[in-house]
């Protein structure tokens, strides 16, 4: 795991190879406004990537290794999103806990 940020203003994640000060290494603008950061693997490759969580539709949406999108409806207004490997089995999921 390395470090990363997110920018709500702009929906741009700035993402760092190494645990290391400097600029980013990876760019990526994905979501709007209104959305919430979230990791995970995806794809279980061993490789985090990048993902979103629409309040408004609530819906996630995640970016995967060859940078297609899947996206998952799930939750209630006012939930808040999680992700994790719940079962296991190497593949993050989502999650939300209910306000």
């Amino acid at each position: 795991m390395t470090v990363g940020l997110y920018d709500p203003a702009t929906s741009t994640f700035y993402l760092r190879n190494s645990n290391t000060e400097g600029p980013a290494d990876q760019t990526f603008t994905f979501g709007n406004a209104d959305s919430i950061p979230v990791a995970g693997d995806w794809d279980h490759t061993g490789r985090t990537n990048i993902g979103v969580y629409m309040p408004a539709n609530r819906t996630f949406y995640f970016r995967h290794d060859d940078g297609t999108v899947t996206s998952v409806a799930y939750g209630d207004t006012g939930d808040t999103p999680i992700t994790g490997d719940w079962n296991g089995d190497g593949r993050t999921t989502q999650g939300i806990i209910h306000s």
